[in-house]
């Protein structure tokens, strides 16, 4: 599946990364993925991360389902990385749509943003170094 999950309790923060070609059925199965993952919270901030995304068939009526529905509390803080112009084209139309059910919503282009939005350090060099180093010490 192109898409990976990670629950941060300390950071209160939900990361969706997708990349390669997204389906719908993939888009709307991550809802219940993090809704069902144990350390998920629906007041936690969300990071959708379409960086690596190369293509997609997601259908309007899916960006409409995904978006008029949500499994987070309305004040969760919600970012849309998406630095490709047909992604961010797309998760403008999410944004439109999703006024009412995420109204804490934003769209940019780079995962410093993001952090940056939701008043976050982006600590992934530091965390991605500490992966490296635990790899050599094995």
């Amino acid at each position: 599946m192109p898409v990976s999950l990670q629950v941060d309790r300390a950071r209160r923060m939900v990361t969706s990364t997708f990349y390669g070609q997204v389906t719908n059925e993939e888009f709307m199965r991550q809802a219940s993925l993090i809704q069902s993952h144990p350390d998920s919270d629906p007041h936690f901030s969300e990071i959708i991360d379409f960086t690596g995304v190369t293509t997609t068939n997601l259908s309007t009526e899916t960006i409409w389902a995904a978006a008029t529905t949500s499994i987070f509390d309305p004040s969760a803080k919600h970012v849309v990385i998406a630095p490709e112009d047909f992604a961010f084209g797309l998760a403008r139309m999410f944004q439109a749509l999703a006024e009412d059910s995420r109204p804490n919503l934003a769209v940019v282009r780079s995962p410093s943003e993001a952090y940056r939005l939701l008043g976050l350090e982006d600590n992934r060099e530091q965390e991605s170094r500490n992966r490296k180093e635990t790899r050599d010490r094995k």
